[in-house]
């Protein structure tokens, strides 16, 4: 039931096209309008080639793969008509999503303040940035506030392939993540490598350098430098989070794989730059985010020094220790 006009809220519209790791942290907000509205039909629009990472999520009831041109998205305007839904909701936030609530004709509509013209299409918004993503727009509609830990559904062969990856010798097992998509949020492979090799020889740990599609190239660069490290390549957001599952730490770049290490209550150290907030997320210590001493211009990620990055990757390398020996 909408709050403000008392109308039934059955067809839900959620429009979050691009960007991996912001898809993956709006699924609470998926969770929030799952719980508002129990009985209502949630479908999810995306770009091609993100519809993995939404795929088994028990939130969503259908996931609608939009493709570029103007052809697939007039495509995408009929049958959007034709669904009639009651609700859509821009998570987006940008021109082309916001097309996308143009064309669906949705009775109501939300979307982020931007203190842009385009603002006047939403009949509910929330600020933006918000420090919770999505769920701060899913709170302006009614919605309950839940856990903010992203969720990606895995299958017994990703967990399968997960085992095989990690299985070896024991000791802790940590996923490096040196990949990224934008080189401005990379941090120096040559600083990757001197970490590497320091946890390998002071914590005795074992190795695991991730990447996923396309981007075995970025993951090789570092393999060759090591003597002791497996490489694994995952196919899906699903099976890079039942791979960090199965690891003891995560330590990589601000992006997708970050997220996915979230979904899989991994502990983590993201080298980021100083434009990231100080805190990390979801209000436990299982997160480092480890940032550049003093604020520098732009994406200064490479001004961030290997020991504060080694010093976080020990403190939760023994926590987690502890807590294992406790349980």
């Amino acid at each position: 039931m909408d709050r403000k006009t008392g109308a039934p809220i059955r067809k839900i519209l959620c429009i979050r096209l691009r960007r991996l790791g912001d898809l993956i942290t709006t699924t609470p907000a998926f969770r929030a309008l799952r719980t508002a509205y129990p009985a209502a039909r949630i479908d999810v629009v995306v770009n091609e080639g993100f519809e993995p990472a939404l795929r088994g999520n028990p939130d969503v009831d259908h996931v609608i793969v939009l493709r570029a041109g103007f052809t697939p998205w007039l495509r995408f305007v009929v049958a959007a008509r034709r669904m009639r839904y009651d609700l859509a909701v821009d998570f987006q936030g940008s021109p082309r999503s916001f097309w996308c609530v143009c064309g669906a004709g949705a009775a109501r509509t939300a979307g982020w303040r931007k203190g842009r013209l385009r603002d006047w299409k939403y009949d509910v918004t929330a600020d933006y940035p918000d420090p919770r993503a999505g769920i701060a727009l899913a709170a302006a509609l009614g919605a309950p506030d839940v856990d903010a830990r992203p969720i990606l559904h895995t299958t017994a062969d990703d967990r399968d392939w997960a085992r095989r990856c990690v299985d070896g010798p024991p000791g802790p097992v940590v996923a490096l993540s040196v990949v990224a998509r934008d080189a401005r949020k990379s941090w120096p492979a040559e600083k990757f490598i001197g970490l590497a090799r320091r946890l390998l020889a002071e914590r005795g740990v074992r190795l695991i350098l991730t990447y996923g599609p396309g981007e075995r190239q970025q993951a090789a660069v570092l393999a060759c430098h090591l003597d002791r490290c497996t490489v694994a390549g995952f196919e899906s957001p699903a099976q890079a989070a039942a791979l960090y599952a199965r690891c003891d730490l995560w330590i990589g770049n601000d992006g997708g794989p970050k997220h996915m290490a979230t979904a899989a209550a991994c502990p983590l150290v993201m080298v980021v730059g100083s434009y990231w907030p100080s805190r990390a997320e979801h209000g436990d210590d299982r997160e480092a985010w480890v940032r550049p001493v003093s604020p520098g211009p732009g994406y200064d990620v490479a001004r961030v020094e290997i020991d504060p990055v080694f010093a976080a990757a020990t403190r939760l390398l023994d926590q987690r220790a502890r807590s294992r020996t406790v349980s």
